[in-house]
């Protein structure tokens, strides 16, 4: 909101009142206040009013010793030192915000969409609506793209050229385009019917539901409306269909845990599957962040980008790579097609030493497989592992829960690798809310401070980023703290 809408209430709110420099501050902000209208309805919401509304009051507030009272009597002169005074403030709040690629944008509303994120959890997560920018090409401020690009793990592109993307089989057309599109041709007199035997297609599924056109369509489409319409190619699912080579480093060593933890793999025939499939299946809504996390490690990993298939009635999210390379690769490196439980599956050997074996080779434990063993730990934290809060206590622990015994009990070995003491491997038995079958598992602790600490620093789990806000408002609740959780107390 700018001060120059306000010029004339302004004006007529300060009258015949003192010149004095307080007064014409209070005033001049009272005036703002008094006469502060929303924008209308469909146009932005409240939060982003009290964003420009902020601005605004910080403005005048810096003002300082250089502010000088103006002359009341002087009308016009008011009129134009408040309208310079604008154009200073147009450019200060310009500079904390950047212009945005319009087809980034799309691309990145689109993959939050997809995974069956609201306008609303957006903005709660952003801190801004985000149509300002998609619709009406609004620049948006720096704090909130830096939380935008951290939800989606990947830096917006930062220009102002839109080009038209090169015509493909499948064509995506923005749904408030079609909908401009599709009223211009009814004030020519074209219904929808026509439109439809005109193009080849129902334009109703397109209009409605968002379905894509075909190239034949889409072209008579174009030609109808006459102009040449900005749209987005829909690319067929990428297959890899030969084995990989890859490198057996740190990521490799997370991403493969991470299958172990929240991961599932199947063979085209295998249970009359008809494709090969490897899955990973995360909460969109709790770990937003995580999800884009192993999202942009996958494509690192295998250079290809996955799909994002939100599940119906669920906070899951599937992240799926096809192609029967991609399984035997997989099966290479050391994990098993099918049921996890049933398989009781295990880390594998590449990456996970024993005690003995890092004793005898102290230099390539510590240059070579320490890292891998970290963020391998790091991978089955984040999926099944858990960071609590022990109210009693007010002290933090770690919990790793899994059904696969040899599982747990790589966890336990890896980190006394580390120097991290793990409690007893105890039965955990929890009821299915799906099912409300009875769940048989496994479960070990991580109690000490000293340990917790440690892990939290080495490991720097994931989970540990997107929950320690949480933990740092439960501990302050206890009248704790987070340092006095990992804090060991002295002995007198």
């Amino acid at each position: 909101m700018n001060i120059k809408d306000y010029d004339e209430e302004i004006v007529d709110n300060i009258g015949d009142k003192s010149g004095d420099e307080k007064e014409l501050k209070k005033v001049l902000l009272e005036g703002i206040e008094e006469n502060w209208e929303p924008f209308e309805k469909g146009e932005g919401n409240e939060e982003l009013i009290e964003d420009d509304r902020e601005t605004i009051i910080s403005d005048e507030q810096e003002l300082g010793d250089d502010w000088e009272p103006l002359e009341i009597d002087e009308h016009h002169d008011l009129i134009y030192e408040l309208k310079e005074a604008n154009l200073e403030n147009k450019k200060k709040i310009n500079e904390d915000k950047i212009k945005l690629d319009n087809d980034d944008l799309k691309k990145t509303w689109e993959e939050l969409r997809n995974i069956g994120l609201t306008l609303k959890q957006i903005r709660e997560k952003i801190g801004v609506d985000i149509r300002g920018t998609l619709y009406r090409g609004n620049r948006i401020n720096k704090k909130s793209l830096k939380k935008l690009e951290n939800l989606i793990g990947r830096e917006i592109c930062r220009a102002e050229k839109i080009e038209i993307l090169e015509e493909k089989d499948r064509i995506y057309i923005e749904s408030s385009l079609v909908t401009e599109i599709c009223s211009e041709l009814n004030q020519r007199g074209i219904s929808n019917n026509k439109i439809s035997k005109n193009i080849g297609t129902y334009i109703g599924n397109t209009l409605y539901h968002g379905y894509t056109l075909n190239q034949d369509s889409f072209e008579k489409l174009e030609e109808l409306y006459g102009y040449r319409t900005p749209n987005k190619i829909i690319e067929p699912k990428e297959k890899i269909n030969k084995p990989l080579k890859l490198k057996k480093n740190e990521d490799l060593a997370e991403l493969i845990c991470i299958i172990l933890g929240d991961g599932h793999l199947h063979k085209k025939g295998e249970k009359k599957y008809k494709n090969s499939l490897l899955s990973i299946s995360l909460n969109r809504v709790d770990e937003l962040e995580y999800v884009f996390y192993v999202r942009n490690l996958m494509q690192k990993v295998f250079k290809i980008s996955p799909d994002l298939v939100p599940r119906k009635n669920s906070k899951s999210v599937d992240i799926k790579l096809y192609g029967d390379g991609l399984i035997e690769t997989l099966k290479r490196l050391g994990l098993m097609t099918g049921d996890k439980i049933q398989n009781q599956v295990c880390v594998p050997q590449w990456f996970k030493k024993d005690q003995e074996w890092i004793e005898c080779n102290k230099e390539e434990w510590i240059f070579k497989y320490r890292p891998l063993l970290i963020r391998g730990l790091k991978g089955l934290v984040d999926t099944d592992g858990t960071i609590y809060v022990d109210k009693k206590n007010k002290s933090l622990g770690i919990g790793f829960r899994n059904a696969s015994l040899p599982l747990i009990r790589d966890f336990k070995e890896m980190c006394r690798s580390l120097g991290i003491s793990c409690g007893k491997i105890t039965i955990s038995k929890t009821i299915s809310k799906k099912t409300g079958r009875l769940l048989k598992g496994y479960q070990t602790l991580i109690r000490a401070k000293d340990d917790v600490k440690n892990f939290i620093i080495t490991i720097e789990p994931m989970k540990w980023k997107i929950k320690k806000v949480h933990i740092r408002e439960t501990m302050k609740k206890l009248g704790s703290s987070v340092d006095e959780a990992l804090m060991k107390k002295e002995s007198n």
